[in-house]
């Protein structure tokens, strides 16, 4: 059998807009930002974080690799975080856009900002491919909790019943712009009706917390694809932090078809992804790939059981220096009882590059990334917790909203 992981195979995490040139104005303070909401690791434009990026033809996020030795999971993950962060990008930045717009007070503590006609997506020579009529509604309530709301139309469309929201949510400001915390629903199904050129769909569920400059972003992505006539939409959980001192961490816990296998009926196996960055040093990954039983009893995976009949899960580890070079990367194949810490003092059945040794090759990573607490059944939900990193704990993160319609501020707000 031939194991194919990368240390991120699920599609994931998003990015910076600036409110330079923007009158003040505390209801378009109260929206949130691609900074606020971005899950990074490096940063950069590979990760959809630098000017906005060119769309790629390969999403690695959706792909597989052929092997361990010939994945690439540091370039994988950052891929992961692009096609994430673009669609993200591409909402708040009609969300900022919108909010330049003279707006209309309305009862109720509410300001309108527009209708009017945008572009929602570009081709790679940049003409526009998609446009809709867009309309922000942002709504002040009570202890600094305000709550908006992106709609799109078709932009032949003149009737108000034909505005479907692309983005809800709410923010509890702590004080600064777009910081605080709240819940945010990306519904790019309702802006691929709106837009009919737009090519992404699925839903984006984001809960996230600020302070200062450190951060804390939980997503579900459920049914979420950046071309859905190109890539299969995938369902993934995923969480990301950046401390006050710039070290950051995602987390991703998704479904995949990771390994080779006779399991034809089920061949998707639960993977779990850990990796962490610290500027000037580097990134450290694990990844987990294991079996898993659904609610009928249905075995999904292709690990097989050891000759006493004890499950199995592989344990990968990497660590890549501060130019995103590969330095050593190991798997291990333990049986589900072993922890990740002891499943990492057993010999890896893979190496790569031959020779290399995690001791001699990760000198100094320490901190970035620990070893997964969790690879049992159930793991895969078990992304929140993360431990002090520089800076000490990341901060408080609201849940992500169960589906679209799940936005509405906490009661008393």
């Amino acid at each position: 059998m031939t194991i194919r992981p990368s240390l991120l195979t699920a599609a994931a995490l998003a990015l910076v807009l600036s409110a330079c040139g923007q009158r003040a104005d505390d209801f378009a303070d109260a929206t949130p930002d691609l900074d606020g909401l971005s899950l990074e690791l490096a940063g950069g434009e590979a990760e959809g974080l630098a000017a906005a990026p060119a769309p790629t033809a390969r999403t690695a996020a959706l792909a597989e690799a052929a092997a361990p030795a010939a994945a690439d999971e540091l370039g994988d993950a950052r891929q992961a975080l692009q096609a994430l962060n673009a669609e993200v990008r591409r909402v708040l930045e009609q969300v900022a856009e919108v909010a330049r717009l003279d707006p209309v007070q309305v009862p109720g503590d509410v300001k309108v900002y527009g209708p009017a006609v945008r572009c929602v997506q570009r081709d790679l020579a940049g003409a526009c491919t998609a446009e809709a009529s867009l309309r922000l509604t942002i709504r002040r309530h009570v202890a600094d909790t305000w709550s908006w709301t992106l709609q799109a139309r078709p932009t032949a469309s003149t009737l108000p019943e034909d505005f479907q929201p692309v983005l809800a949510g709410w923010l509890h400001r702590n004080g600064d712009a777009h910081r605080g915390r709240g819940r945010a629903a990306f519904n790019l199904t309702n802006l691929r009706t709106a837009a009919p050129g737009y090519t992404g769909q699925g839903w984006l569920l984001a809960g996230f917390g600020h302070l200062g400059q450190a951060k804390s972003v939980a997503y579900r992505l459920v049914g979420f694809t950046p071309d859905a006539s190109t890539q299969p939409p995938v369902t993934a959980g995923f969480v990301g932090h950046r401390s006050a001192a710039g070290l950051t961490r995602v987390r991703v816990a998704t479904f995949a078809d990771a390994l080779a296998g006779d399991n034809a009926a089920f061949p998707r196996e639960v993977v779990l992804a850990h990796l962490g960055w610290q500027a000037g040093l580097g990134g450290r990954g694990y990844l987990v790939v294991a079996n898993w039983t659904d609610a009928a009893g249905n075995v999904h995976g292709d690990l097989p059981a050891t000759p006493g009949g004890a499950a199995q899960y592989w344990l990968g580890r990497g660590c890549w220096g501060p130019g995103g070079a590969l330095r050593v990367k190991e798997w291990r194949l333990c049986t589900r009882g072993l922890g990740a810490a002891a499943c990492l003092a057993t010999d890896p059945a893979v190496v790569e590059p031959a020779g290399a040794t995690w001791a001699g090759s990760c000198t100094g990573f320490t901190g970035e990334e620990p070893p997964p607490a969790s690879v049992g059944p159930g793991a895969e939900q078990g992304t929140q917790g993360e431990p002090a990193g520089p800076g000490g704990e990341p901060p408080a993160c609201e849940a992500p909203p169960v589906d679209p319609s799940d936005t509405d501020p906490p009661a008393g707000a």
